[in-house]
């Protein structure tokens, strides 16, 4: 969708609908109302085949507003028929005075499809191999790998534990360079206690711990995404909640970091799924901003049960965030080893157009991970009966957990946490797969 005057839009529309003041029916191309406070809500029908749902646009804005900066994604939300209703921010420019942000909801009315959609039967589920030996283990732990190829380089996130921390063992974001995406070398630390410490908690703030990392290659600078927490009392010494997700920009090729701010880029919504936490962000491009999928914590209440889900959102840059409305994936009883949760996500477009999630999945003590795939981003998934990795080959190594996934050329390429039984030890492992775009066996 191209840059456009929100007012030049809304007076053309009003004159194409002469001036309507109710909301439209599903037939209906455009229509719009102002509201008592003066803001005009613009609903937009998207036409399209008579075989599936189209989406409306509802842009609510401030009068006079100016120009939306930046492009809207063509294609957000595939519902494939099931009504519901989601919302993405941008960032709109007035002509005079600051930037403001502006809500779009985006709701499925009675229409077809409103983007290209990838070929209707998918390429077969790749098969992955695992190691049978992690390939790093940081200093003494490793975890929840983030990984990019710059400039023909390999550039790894990961958390490590600041053991010699004074206030006493902290996580924290580290870093690490290849060549080959196997053999690691740490990048010089900001701490030299702890080799490839890139970024450190701040002692009694929301962000005394560092964990989850998950890097976005924005061309001009590298993006880290990151969950923060603060220890409680009586929790374990590496868990708490609550949970929010921080950012750091590197300018330097992913040498160094800086924070964005002082204050989270998405903090855990009270009252979301994500109440409690908001962890192991993955995130890619897609119709010209970026789309986070996110594991979403939500303590047991009193009278309940506790659950982990993945939830979604929207960027323009890499660093704002909208909550995505609806659920993307959560438990089920078939697959019986995503009986309990699903979590700790990974996101790659496949080489047939699809997207392919990976995922761990959690029953009682296991841990494997798992892969679906969708038309979107946001699915609705499929998930695959048999997991991608059922447990980590790796000596002591057993539990799987939390991919991080590339497609380089023909081959798929997996970093994944590995633990043992009572997750005290961490390291990554690694598991390919032949992904080429065109296999003879499809499913």
């Amino acid at each position: 969708m191209k840059t456009l005057t929100a007012l030049a839009l809304m007076l053309a529309l009003v004159a194409a609908c002469g001036g309507g003041s109710s909301p439209p029916d599903d037939r209906a191309d455009t229509a719009i109302r102002v509201r008592p406070n003066g803001a005009a809500e613009l609903l937009v029908h998207v036409a399209g085949a008579a075989d599936g749902p189209a989406v409306a646009y509802a842009l609510i804005t401030p009068p006079r507003l100016g120009t939306l900066v930046g492009e809207l994604p063509a294609c957000y939300y595939q519902a494939g028929g099931v009504e519901g209703a989601d919302t993405i921010g941008v960032r709109a420019q007035p002509a005079v005075g600051a930037a403001v942000d502006v809500t779009i909801t985006m709701r499925v009315v009675a229409g077809g499809p409103t983007c290209a959609l990838p070929d209707a039967t998918p390429l077969a589920f790749p098969t992955w191999t695992a190691r049978q030996q992690p390939i790093y283990t940081g200093w003494e732990a490793a975890s929840d790998a983030s990984v990019i190829l710059k400039d023909g380089t390999y550039l790894m996130a990961y958390t490590g534990i600041d053991w010699a921390d004074p206030a006493g063992p902290r996580a924290a974001m580290c870093l690490a360079g290849s060549v080959d995406g196997m053999a690691w070398t740490p990048r010089p630390p900001v701490a030299a206690r702890l080799p490839g410490s890139a970024l450190l908690g701040r002692e009694g703030t929301w962000e005394t711990h560092l964990e989850g990392p998950e890097l976005i290659d924005r061309g001009d600078s590298v993006a880290m995404l990151y969950s923060g927490y603060t220890h409680k009392e009586g929790a374990d010494e590496l868990g708490g909640y609550p949970a929010h997700l921080g950012a750091a920009v590197s300018t330097d090729r992913g040498t160094t970091f800086a924070r964005v701010g002082s204050e989270p880029v998405l903090r855990a919504d009270a009252a979301g799924h994500d109440r409690d936490a908001v962890y192991s962000p993955t995130v890619v491009r897609f119709g010209g901003g970026y789309v986070m999928v996110y594991a979403g914590h939500h303590l047991a209440p009193p009278a309940g049960e506790g659950y982990v889900r993945l939830l979604g959102a929207t960027s323009l840059d890499g660093i704002r965030w909208t909550r995505f409305a609806r659920q993307l994936l959560q438990r089920a009883d078939s697959p019986a080893w995503i009986h309990d949760a699903v979590a700790e996500p990974g996101l790659v477009q496949g080489p047939d157009g699809w997207w392919y999630l990976f995922f761990t999945g959690l029953k009682d003590s296991d841990r494997v991970i798992g892969q679906a795939r969708g038309r979107t981003p946001f699915g609705p998934w499929t998930v695959s009966p048999q997991p991608a990795i059922p447990h980590s080959p790796a000596g002591g190594y057993g539990k799987a957990l939390a991919p991080c996934v590339l497609r380089v050329a023909d081959t798929g390429r997996m970093w994944f946490l590995g633990t043992d039984v009572d997750e005290t030890r961490w390291a990554i492992c690694y598991a390919e797969a032949a992904w080429p775009p065109a296999p003879l066996v499809r499913n």
